[in-house]
């Protein structure tokens, strides 16, 4: 049985059930907190991905991916208790498209 899309939601952090869903994946959306411990397990899993997948061990095309920033809050930035969304993109050294519903909070970056 073949189907057009299959979601996985894997467990937080880097272990055995979200490596195995990392590894068949052929599109992902990391979804990260700006917060230190967040983004680091989020930089590790995007080079997971880059490197050890199924696509990257075949040579094959790059798994898509997309990046999701969630529980963004500018109060808290400017107060200095969380990372911007400059400071995560830096880290993660990931290009972004601001797609902004009207709203202060929970911008996706594509």
């Amino acid at each position: 049985m073949a189907f057009e899309f299959v979601v996985c939601d894997s467990p937080a952090g880097i272990e055995s059930g979200a490596l195995m869903a990392l590894y068949f994946a052929d599109e992902a959306i990391i979804t990260t907190n700006p917060e230190v411990s967040s983004v680091r397990d989020s930089d590790r899993i995007l080079g997971i991905l880059a490197s050890k997948s199924r696509r990257a061990e075949r040579g094959e095309s790059p798994i898509k991916e997309h990046l999701l920033l969630t529980r963004y809050n500018p109060g808290r930035v400017s107060r200095g208790d969380m990372l911007s969304m400059e400071d995560v993109l830096e880290i993660l050294r990931y290009p972004a498209t601001w797609r902004d519903p009207g709203r202060s909070v929970g911008i996706t970056c594509l």
